[in-house]
């Protein structure tokens, strides 16, 4: 009907399909250019692999209120109702990842059910999921609800706060907020609101980013007219619990390193040791960086919330091994809280591993010593020859000092002391003392304090798998 309205029809031809008839080829001509024009202005986008569709799906879902006909969402991506339905399999289980499901009504159609918070975790992956283009071409009609000059706004108010309150925040954390701030904005605004378990509540208000998140949103509502009931400010500080947060203030090592956390730690590091030999279980920037990690990521296991992890990808190609270990320490704190730790969380914890490793490849070079002699420099010269001469390249001697002067030497590069007199023990590092004249008993000592900070042969086979 509207082709022949327009100067054209459709003839149908037996054993051979259809076919385009143009009659009046100046007013179809001109129908196409204000079709195409239409088109263009709408910025509509077509998905046309079954990844795109369900995608495409996902998003029209979630934004979408009310109930959504079958057909209707057939029509608008040209494909047939048997292929959306097999689409609405993937659809379904990505949803029920997230606790979510689709309510069906007989002549009304579908819509997403669920918990609010549990929709909101699935609006911040899908909705604002940029990945390949798809996201900015689907900006125009389906995400046109949200405006650029209130993401720039609440983004300003969220930097204002959490600089006076001395919080540093990642590049990622902070865009994570911003995009949970922007969801629950809208969908207080369409009258949708998140209920918090009263224990839950209780324990969220008495934590300090309660008042910082109070802080936000007295903000949003003075700048946009809108009112954040109670829990809707607990959601909020929720999302600063669960990030990364580093007070500049003294007392950040007292907030982080608590037993529970530091038990966690060491447990799945313990693990990782065993499974592994990394040698990396007694590194302190690693228990620190881990424990840091490992505060808000248990505030995320608690509430069941979601952390995308842009790098998960590169991480596995580039450190399978870091990757691996951080899969044997997800395993470990699950079991202990409970839980189950997901891939983007795995791949955060390998950075932390990965780092220790790179970092324990930087001191695997020899162990230094310093050589202390009391009774001269012929002596210790004698000293210092022969542990060149039976170590050479596994043993850095850096050198020989006289003990009134030892305390000139930094001693932070130094592993350990070779002595021909009584160190008291104050010293920060291993002493190992011996007769002035080097014997075979002395070089025997040094050896096993070598080769104990080496790493033996046999660590690397196992006696069940050897016959």
């Amino acid at each position: 009907m509207m082709l022949e309205e327009n100067g054209a029809k459709i003839d149908s031809l037996k054993g051979r399909g259809y076919q385009l008839e143009v009659i009046d080829e100046k007013l179809f001509r001109n129908y196409l250019k204000e079709v195409s024009t239409h088109e263009l202005q709408l910025n509509n986008f077509v998905p046309k692999t079954p990844e795109e569709r369900i995608k495409y799906l996902m998003i029209r879902l979630l934004l979408n209120e009310n109930y959504m006909k079958l057909d209707d969402m057939a029509d608008e991506m040209y494909i047939s109702k048997s292929t959306i339905q097999n689409d609405l399999k993937h659809v379904k289980n990505i949803l029920a990842s997230y606790d979510l499901s689709l309510d069906v009504r007989p002549n009304y159609g579908l819509k997403v059910k669920g918990d609010e918070m549990k929709l909101r975790f699935c609006m911040s992956e899908y909705v604002f999921d940029r990945n390949e283009g798809m996201g900015e071409q689907l900006m125009d009609p389906h995400l046109a609800s949200f405006e650029q000059n209130e993401l720039d706004a609440f983004l300003e108010i969220i930097k204002n706060q959490i600089n006076s309150h001395q919080i540093t925040l990642s590049d990622i954390a902070l865009n994570n907020l911003l995009v949970h701030i922007t969801i629950a904005y809208k969908r207080i605004k369409s009258g949708n609101h998140v209920n918090i378990y009263n224990k839950d509540l209780q324990d969220i208000l008495n934590q300090r980013e309660y008042s910082v998140a109070q802080k936000i949103v007295t903000e949003i509502e003075e700048t946009f007219q809108v009112e954040f009931p109670q829990e809707e400010v607990a959601y909020i500080a929720l999302h600063l619990l669960g990030t990364k947060m580093l007070s500049q203030a003294n007392d950040v090592v007292e907030d982080v390193m608590d037993e529970n956390i530091l038990h966690l730690v060491t447990k799945a590091l313990d693990k990782i040791e065993q499974e592994f030999n990394l040698g990396i279980s007694n590194d302190k920037e690693l228990i620190f960086g881990f424990s840091l990690h490992l505060k808000p990521a248990v505030n995320r296991y608690k509430y069941g919330m979601n952390i995308r992890n842009p790098m998960l990808e590169d991480i596995k190609k580039n450190y399978p091994l870091a990757f691996e270990a951080a899969v044997i320490a997800g395993i470990t704190i699950g079991n202990e809280t409970g839980t189950e730790i997901d891939e983007n969380e795995v791949g955060y914890i390998a950075l932390h591993i990965g780092a220790a490793m790179e970092r324990r490849k930087l001191k695997s070079g020899p162990m230094r010593c310093l050589i202390v002699c009391a009774s001269g420099l012929g002596t210790a010269q004698l000293i210092y020859y022969k542990l060149k001469n039976f170590f050479g390249k596994d043993l850095d001697v850096i050198g020989t000092t006289e003990y009134y002067r030892l305390h000139e030497y930094k001693l932070n590069d130094i592993d350990f002391i070779v002595s021909s007199i009584p160190i008291p023990d104050n010293i920060s590092v291993p002493v190992l003392e011996v007769n002035a004249i080097v014997g075979e008993q002395d070089i025997n000592l040094i050896e096993k304090f070598v080769m104990k900070k080496n790493k033996s042969v046999f660590d690397y086979f196992h006696q069940d798998l050897l016959f």
